[in-house]
């Protein structure tokens, strides 16, 4: 077979080339935007029994554990009663923003001390709790549509967004990055090291095609 295909591309060089470089460009034009198809999911192992209990806290009962945590502080002390005014606004706030399912903080669990700093006469920080409903991806785009919000002074008290949902988005968000420049990096050497091992434009393409289509269709199904 191996002969057949040299002998094929020895005596129809200069059509191999055109379509190489045609399927090369649907290649491209197909998988160029696979990355934003992608789930987001795959952090979790949806069969642990933590996950199944999260599930069911979830769909019964409503709750489940807060994924974006606001970390507030003001010079004044979170006991100051116009911080307490204005942290309790925030978290109404955010409280009702759609995808959000819950939020409680500091001030509306009744000055909780676990939700406090330390950090100051009576502490300069404390945090409200928020939990956004939705699978994975949902939660993604819950965040990236209220982060830009509440990553900024909000009812004239600093805040600053944290936890597990800002903390999958920036893993995911950097492998898709890392990706990118894998790609832009790796095609041009392999290109080089094709054209040295096999001496020939068509006969480095060959390999590179094939192996553009085989990445494109596995990330496609």
């Amino acid at each position: 077979m191996f002969a057949s295909l040299a002998r094929f591309t020895t005596h129809r060089s200069r059509l191999v080339l055109y379509l190489s470089g045609v399927l090369l460009v649907l290649a491209g034009a197909l998988g160029g935007g696979v990355i934003s198809t992608l789930s987001a999911g795959g952090f979790t192992d949806s069969s642990t029994e933590s996950a199944r209990t999260a599930e069911v806290l979830d769909g019964r009962f409503g709750s489940g554990a807060p994924n974006l945590t606001l970390l507030v502080s003001d010079k004044r002390g979170v006991d100051d009663p116009a911080v307490g005014a204005a942290g309790a606004r925030l978290t109404e706030r955010i409280g009702a923003e759609d995808g959000v399912e819950q939020a409680l903080s500091y001030w509306t669990l009744g000055k909780a001390p676990a939700l406090r700093g330390e950090g100051g006469e009576g502490g300069d920080s404390a945090m409200v709790l928020v939990r956004i409903t939705g699978d994975e991806d949902q939660v993604q785009e819950t965040l990236e549509r209220i982060q830009p919000e509440y990553d900024t002074k909000v009812e004239g008290l600093d805040t600053r967004v944290g936890g597990v949902a800002v903390a999958n988005k920036e893993i995911t968000d950097t492998t898709q990055d890392d990706l990118l420049l894998i790609e832009m990096v790796t095609f041009p050497v392999l290109l080089v090291v094709m054209l040295f091992v096999f001496r020939g434009v068509v006969a480095a393409l060959v390999p590179l095609m094939v192996a553009g289509l085989t990445i494109v269709s596995v990330l496609l199904t």
